[in-house]
C-alpha cells in the first residue's frame, strides 16, 4: 500500500475534488523521475523518509499533462485498477470531467 498525501497548496485543485487529503492506494510499484521546471507536485508518497511525487501536473504545449504513479505493472494490472480503488477511479474521473478547469487552475495563461 502506498499512502498518497496531497500537497496542502493543492487541496482545492480540481483534480483533487472529493478526494481525502491523505489516502492509500494498493499499488505494488513506485516509479518516478526528474520533472522539468514548471511541473506541479500535487501529491507525494513518503517511503523510508524519502518523498516521491505520485501525482504531477505539467503544462505541455497548449494543454496539460496529468501523471499518476499508479498503474505501471509489467506482469498484470495493478490492484488499484483491477480492484477498482475508489480514490484512483475518482482521480481518473476528475482528470476527464474537470479537464478544462484543471488546465485553467494549474496554468491560467493557457
Amino acid at each position: 500500500m502506498l499512502t498518497y498525501k496531497i500537497n496542502q497548496n493543492f487541496y482545492s485543485h480540481p483534480l483533487m475534488r472529493d478526494i481525502p487529503h491523505s489516502f492509500e492506494i494498493d499499488d505494488g510499484e513506485l516509479c518516478w523521475g526528474d520533472w522539468k521546471a514548471g511541473a506541479q507536485e500535487i501529491a507525494s508518497c513518503i517511503i523510508n523518509g524519502n518523498e516521491y511525487p505520485v501525482i504531477m501536473v505539467r503544462k505541455y504545449e497548449k494543454g496539460i499533462l496529468i501523471w499518476m504513479n499508479t498503474g505501471d505493472q509489467k506482469i498484470s494490472q495493478c490492484n488499484a485498477i483491477s480492484r477498482l480503488d475508489a480514490n484512483f477511479i475518482k482521480l481518473l474521473l476528475n482528470s476527464i470531467i474537470h479537464a478544462s478547469e484543471i488546465k485553467s487552475y494549474a496554468y491560467p495563461e493557457c
